[in-house]
C-alpha cells in the first residue's frame, strides 16, 4: 500500500503541469461558458472525491480518520497553490482563472482515484492490484 501511495504522488506532481490545459470539453466557447464549463466539471469531480472519502472514513480507526482530515486539508492547499502557480506561469489564452479550474480539477481526479485505491485495498493486501 505504501508503495502504490508513493507512486501514486509521484505520478501527481508529474503530471501537474500537464494537467493546467483547459478542458478539452470546455475549449471553444466564450470566456463566461468556458468558466462555467470548469466549473461544472471541478464540481463534479469534487463530488466524486467527497464521496469517497466519506465511504473510506469509516473504515479507519479514530487516529487515522485524524490523519486522512489533516492530509486532505494539506492536499486541498498544495492543489491549489500548486494550480494557481501553474496558471500564473503560462501566457495561455484561456483566463488564468479557468486553467488554475481545470488544473484543480485534474488533481482532485487524481486524489480521488488515490483514496478510491484506499477504499478497494485493504492494508496489506498483496494480491490487490490499484487501478
Amino acid at each position: 500500500m505504501f508503495r502504490s501511495l508513493i507512486c501514486a504522488c509521484l505520478c501527481l506532481v508529474a503530471s501537474s503541469s500537464a494537467a493546467l490545459a483547459v478542458d478539452p470539453e470546455c475549449q471553444g466557447a466564450s470566456p463566461f461558458a468556458m468558466q462555467a464549463c470548469t466549473d461544472k466539471l471541478h464540481a463534479g469531480a469534487d463530488a466524486k472525491l467527497n464521496d469517497i472519502y466519506k465511504r473510506l472514513m469509516p473504515m479507519l480507526d479514530y487516529a487515522t480518520q485524524g490523519k486522512l482530515v489533516t492530509a486532505e486539508r494539506a492536499w486541498i492547499a498544495y492543489r491549489d497553490a500548486q494550480c494557481d502557480y501553474e496558471a500564473a506561469r503560462r501566457n495561455g489564452t484561456a483566463d488564468p482563472a479557468i486553467e488554475s479550474r481545470s488544473c484543480q480539477t485534474e488533481l482532485t481526479n487524481e486524489r480521488a482515484l488515490m483514496l478510491r485505491n484506499q477504499l478497494l485495498c485493504a492494508e496489506g493486501n498483496q494480491n490487490c492490484v490499484n487501478q
